[in-house]
C-alpha cells in the first residue's frame, strides 16, 4: 500500500547548469581579458596612450581604409545574403533541389580553410599565369578575356564565397521550421510565387535574414587570410591589413594606432548588433 504521508522525490543534481557556467565562464575570459588590456593602454598609455591612438585618425590613409573595408564587407554581405537565401529556397521550398549534392555545395567553403580558398582562386584567376586564364587563352581571338583576381571584384567575389554558407546554413534552417502551410493559403488565394515570397516567406525569416546578415558582416570585418593574399596584391587596404602592417612593418611597433583600428572595428560591430 502506498504511504500517502510520503515525502516527494527529491530530483536528481544535474551537472549540466554547472558545465555551462564553466563554459560562460571561460569565453568571457577569453573575450575580456584581451579586450579590457587593449582599452587599459589606450586609457593609461602603456603602449603611447590615448593621444597617439587618437593620430590615427588623422592619418590620411584612415579615411580610405575604412571606406574600402565597409564598401568590400557590405556588398560581399549583401550579394552572400541574396545568394545563400536562394540556395536555401531552391533545396527546402521546391522540387528543383539536387538531393546531397544541392545541401553539400553550399557548404563546402565552410569546409576549406580561408587561407586555402584565397589561394585556390589566385591558381585559378591570377592574371596570365591563372589556370583558368590558360583555358580562356585557347578561344578565338574575338572570344578570348582574361580574368583577373587582384581587383575590386575579384576580392569582393572570394569574401562572398566564403560568406554563402553562414546565410545558406541559417535560411535554410529557417526555411524548415516555417509553415508551409502559409504559402500554401497565401497561393489558394491568388498569389503568385514572388508576392508569395514578398508577403509571407520573406517576412517569416526575417529575423534568420538579419541574424545571417550580422553574422557574416562581424565575420568579414575580421577576415585577414583573404585580403592578406589578395587585396595586397591589388593595393587594396582594408583594417585587418592595415593592423597586421603596423604591426609588423614598422620598428618600434605602431602598438597604440593599431589598437585605436581594433577599437574602431569593435565599435561597428557594436553599432551593427544594436540596430
Amino acid at each position: 500500500m502506498t504511504d500517502r504521508f510520503a515525502l516527494p522525490e527529491q530530483p536528481r543534481p544535474s551537472l549540466y547548469p554547472l558545465l555551462t557556467m564553466a563554459c560562460a565562464t571561460v569565453i568571457i575570459a577569453l573575450l575580456a581579458f584581451p579586450l579590457g588590456r587593449m582599452v587599459w593602454n589606450l586609457v593609461i598609455g602603456g603602449d603611447g596612450g590615448i593621444a597617439q591612438a587618437a593620430q590615427v585618425f588623422t592619418q590620411p590613409w584612415f579615411w580610405p581604409v575604412l571606406f574600402n573595408t565597409l564598401v568590400i564587407v557590405g556588398l560581399s554581405t549583401l550579394f552572400a545574403l541574396i545568394i545563400g537565401a536562394t540556395l536555401a529556397w531552391v533545396n527546402v521550398r521546391t522540387d528543383a533541389g539536387i538531393g546531397v549534392a544541392g545541401t553539400l555545395v553550399p557548404i563546402i567553403p565552410l569546409l576549406i580553410p580561408n587561407v586555402a580558398m584565397a589561394i585556390g582562386w589566385v591558381f585559378i584567376a591570377a592574371p596570365r599565369v591563372g589556370f583558368l586564364n590558360g583555358v580562356l587563352s585557347l578561344l578565338p581571338e574575338w572570344m578570348s578575356f582574361q580574368v583577373n583576381i587582384y581587383t575590386w571584384s575579384g576580392l569582393i567575389f572570394v569574401y562572398t564565397i566564403n560568406a554563402v554558407p553562414y546565410v545558406y546554413l541559417i535560411v535554410s534552417a529557417a526555411l524548415r521550421n516555417l509553415d508551409p502551410a502559409l504559402e500554401e493559403a497565401a497561393q489558394v488565394n491568388g498569389a503568385g510565387l514572388f508576392r508569395t515570397l514578398r508577403t509571407v516567406s520573406i517576412p517569416a525569416i526575417r529575423p534568420a535574414l538579419i541574424s545571417s546578415a550580422l553574422l557574416v558582416t562581424i565575420t568579414s570585418l575580421g577576415l585577414y587570410s583573404i585580403p592578406g593574399v589578395i587585396a595586397t596584391t591589388a593595393r587594396v587596404d582594408v583594417m585587418t591589413t592595415r593592423i597586421v602592417f603596423l604591426l609588423n612593418r614598422d620598428f618600434p611597433p605602431r602598438l597604440a594606432e593599431a589598437q585605436a583600428l581594433g577599437v574602431v572595428m569593435l565599435l561597428v560591430v557594436l553599432a551593427l548588433w544594436i540596430f
